[in-house]
């Protein structure tokens, strides 16, 4: 029975790699996407030992005996890698050259009665035609380096943008460019372990009630001499996805082939136990 089990718990691993890499291909496309892997951990080990009493005559049996018992997907990780930029023409596509995040207001709100922020990597914007401010496809306003929505004059909607590697904001007005507000970028200090994500690609921190955004050093806003740091902003542009296609179909084979192992030994212990089974009989 435990190779059974161990057998079961390396088909379940697998399974999780492979819905991982079926998610990854199918979002080869999508802007702003971010790969996902498995990281995968062994389970406990069975220890035995063997009485004195029980040893075989002139044969030497090591005590501790340890037996594994398979493996598990501890942890699913998101590689926050660079994709590739493409080029749009759209005033309002925007593009990170860096680590940095855009800040996005969702809805709800915190313990405290805030309201929540979220972080992505994808800078499709428009303009929401009711309120004049800048907004997702989702319709979650962009955020300024105050946490405020960055809101477009209601005489100056309709008229070009531009926004500046800074994430200054101007749009032409009658008598030439007026600065309308400045899109913050943030910094994550180890995203992969302290982001989590929430859906639509977007990310919010992993316990967002332990720290203020605007103040704790684990995520901050960046100042001004610190901008290249987190990023420069293309205007025009898109972050593509970050999936390596070559790199995912070579994983493919090799999630296929160990789940072929493990599903092969299944039906070894299943034929082993049958005949045990007819032996008894």
């Amino acid at each position: 029975m435990r190779a059974l089990y161990t057998s079961a718990s390396g088909l379940t691993s697998q399974q999780t790699k492979l819905d991982l890499i079926a998610n990854n291909i199918a979002n080869i496309n999508t802007t702003g996407y971010k790969a996902k892997n498995a990281q995968f951990a062994e389970l406990l080990r069975s220890e035995f030992t063997q009485p004195d009493e029980f040893r075989l005559e002139g044969r030497r049996s090591d005590s501790g005996l340890r037996v594994g018992n398979g493996a598990y997907a501890a942890f699913m990780s998101q590689l926050f890698t660079q994709g590739n930029l493409q080029s749009t023409g759209s005033m309002l596509d925007l593009a990170i050259e860096g680590n940095g995040f855009f800040a996005v207001r969702i809805p709800g709100e915190d313990q405290n009665g805030e309201p929540l922020t979220a972080y992505t990597r994808t800078g499709k914007f428009q303009v929401d035609p009711i309120n004049g401010y800048i907004v997702t496809d989702a319709g979650y306003p962009l955020m300024d380096p105050n946490g405020e929505p960055i809101q477009i004059p209601e005489e100056l909607r309709g008229r070009p943008l531009s926004i500046a590697p800074n994430g200054d904001i101007a749009v032409q007005g009658d008598s030439g460019s007026v600065s309308i507000g400045t899109v913050n970028l943030v910094l994550v200090r180890n995203p992969e372990a302290n982001l989590q994500a929430v859906g639509e690609n977007l990310y919010r921190a992993v316990d967002p009630q332990r720290y203020n955004p605007l103040e704790d050093s684990l995520i901050y806003l960046v100042e001004e001499e610190d901008i290249r740091n987190a990023g420069l902003i293309r205007q025009g542009a898109l972050e593509m996805s970050n999936v390596d296609l070559p790199q995912e179909m070579t994983e493919l084979i090799q999630v296929q082939r160990a789940y072929q192992v493990n599903a092969r030994s299944v039906q070894t212990v299943d034929a082993m136990m049958g005949m045990a089974n007819n032996l008894r009989a």
